[in-house]
C-alpha cells in the first residue's frame, strides 16, 4: 500500500505523492459521514442564488462544484488552493460544467481578492495544516461583506477515537499524531478564534468522520511511520498495534472516529 505522511503531504502537495493525495481526497469525499458533514454545512449556509462564495482549500473542487449549483448563474463560487496540482485537477474535473465556478492557486492567508468580496467563506480540513491561524482569520474578515458568513470545519486530533486494548500506546500514538500537525487541536480552538475575530451569532456543532480500517491506515499510517523513523515508536510496537486493529476488523469490531467541529459566524 502506498503510504504518505499527510501532515507533510498536504502542506507541500506539489512536492509530494500527488496521485496518493488526489485519490485520498476522492475516497474521503465518498464516505457517508463526510457527505453528512457537508450536508450539515450546506444547511447552515443556506446558499442563495446570486451569492458569491469562496471555498478556501478547495482541493479537487468537488464541494465547490456542489455549491456552484446553488448560487446559480447570477452568483459564483471561487475555489482556491495552495497546490497547482490540485487546482489543475479541479479544472479538469469541472471545466465542462458551465457553472459559475472558477479555481485558482492562492494560500489561505493571502487571497487575491478585494475586501468585502464574498457573502460566504467556507473551509474544511485546512487550518490543521497551518500555523498562522490569526492571519487567516484577519484575511477572512477582510474578504467577507458585512453580514457575511464564515463556516469552518476542522478536526481536534487529540479527540481521535480508536478503541484498542493497549491504551497507553494508543494514547501515545494519538498524541504524536496531534502534535505532528501545525495546528492539531484547531477543531477545539475554532470557537475562540471566531470570538477573538469579532464574529457574532456563532454556532458550533461536533461532527465526527467514521472510516474503515483501510482508510484509517491511509490517514494516520504515514504519520505513525514518521514516528518510527524518529524513534518515537519501534517497528515491533507499531506492527503489534496495527495487528490488534486488524483482528478487531476481522471480527467486525473495528471502529474509528475523527472528531471535529463545524463552526459558523457572521461578520459584523
Amino acid at each position: 500500500m502506498q503510504n504518505q505522511d499527510i501532515t507533510e503531504g498536504f502542506q507541500h502537495v506539489d512536492q509530494s505523492q500527488t496521485g496518493f493525495l488526489i485519490k485520498f481526497l476522492e475516497d474521503v469525499h465518498r464516505c457517508e459521514t463526510v457527505q453528512e458533514g457537508f450536508a450539515k454545512q450546506l444547511a447552515w449556509l443556506n446558499i442563495q442564488p446570486g451569492q458569491h462564495v469562496l471555498d478556501v482549500g478547495c482541493g479537487i473542487g468537488d464541494q465547490a462544484f456542489a455549491m456552484a449549483k446553488l448560487t446559480g448563474k447570477t452568483g459564483s463560487v471561487t475555489g482556491t488552493d495552495i497546490s497547482t496540482a490540485m487546482i489543475t485537477m479541479a479544472q479538469h474535473r469541472h471545466a465542462m460544467t458551465h457553472l459559475p465556478l472558477q479555481v485558482l492557486v492562492a494560500p489561505a492567508a493571502r487571497q487575491p481578492f478585494a475586501e468585502d468580496s464574498f457573502d460566504i467563506i467556507r473551509t474544511e480540513r485546512v487550518l490543521m495544516y497551518l500555523k498562522n491561524i490569526e492571519e487567516v482569520f484577519v484575511e477572512y474578515t477582510r474578504l467577507l461583506k458585512p453580514g457575511g458568513k464564515l463556516l469552518i470545519f476542522d478536526v481536534d486530533w487529540d479527540a481521535l477515537v480508536l478503541p484498542h486494548p493497549d491504551k497507553e500506546l494508543t494514547r501515545s500514538i494519538v498524541e504524536f499524531i496531534s502534535d505532528s500537525f501545525p495546528s492539531g487541536r484547531i477543531g477545539a480552538e475554532l470557537f475562540c478564534h471566531f470570538k477573538d475575530s469579532g464574529f457574532k451569532d456563532i454556532q458550533i456543532r461536533p461532527h465526527g468522520y467514521m472510516h474503515n480500517l483501510e482508510l484509517t491506515k491511509r490517514i494516520i499510517g504515514g504519520i505513525i511511520s514518521t514516528g518510527v523513523d524518529h524513534n518515537v515508536f519501534t517497528n515491533d510496537e507499531v506492527n503489534g498495534w496495527w495487528a490488534e486493529l486488524e483482528r478487531a476488523d476481522a471480527a467486525g469490531q473495528f471502529f474509528s472516529c475523527f472528531q471535529g467541529f463545524i463552526v459558523m459566524g457572521t461578520r459584523n
